[in-house]
């Protein structure tokens, strides 16, 4: 697989955030991405499509972010996915919460492109650090290591 086919799932109840981070997404070179309104719906799409990185804001209605990770680290075929919580909360209280609950990345609302990119990638060397291999026809996993660490994925 290569970076750039990665498929994400943006989770917010504001359909300007949505379209703010898609947007950011794009930018970075990912097109591949999913929206959803609430956990509840987030929750419908994980379950049927296949979602490499979740990036979910915390506050909604129906379902909270944080209840939306606790509920993805409960389910067994969901748990190993990175979640990325995104939230205007910096209280360390609601960062040590998440980190309890098994978040993978912590973004605290106003971010920019720059941000984003930076956990993304983050989020990605864990991933494949933690991948025996994900060798593609024409790439190794060394390979795309050294092009995320370049910021050249793609």
């Amino acid at each position: 697989m290569l970076v750039r086919d990665l498929r994400f799932l943006v989770v917010d109840d504001m359909k300007y955030m949505r379209a703010t981070i898609k947007s950011m997404l794009r930018s970075l070179g990912f097109e591949r991405i999913e929206q959803a309104n609430d956990g509840v719906e987030a929750l419908r799409i994980l379950r049927a499509q296949r979602i490499d990185i979740i990036i979910s804001d915390w506050q909604m209605e129906k379902m909270d972010g944080f209840e939306l990770l606790q509920e993805i680290r409960a389910d067994r075929s969901l748990a190993s996915k990175p979640f990325m919580m995104i939230t205007g909360e910096s209280e360390l209280r609601h960062v040590e919460m998440a980190i309890e609950a098994g978040v993978s990345e912590f973004v605290i609302k106003p971010f920019d492109p720059t941000t984003l990119s930076s956990k993304i990638k983050r989020i990605i060397l864990n991933k494949l650090k933690h991948t025996k291999r994900i060798d593609t026809p024409d790439k190794t996993s060394r390979e795309l290591l050294e092009e995320v660490r370049l910021g050249t994925a793609g």
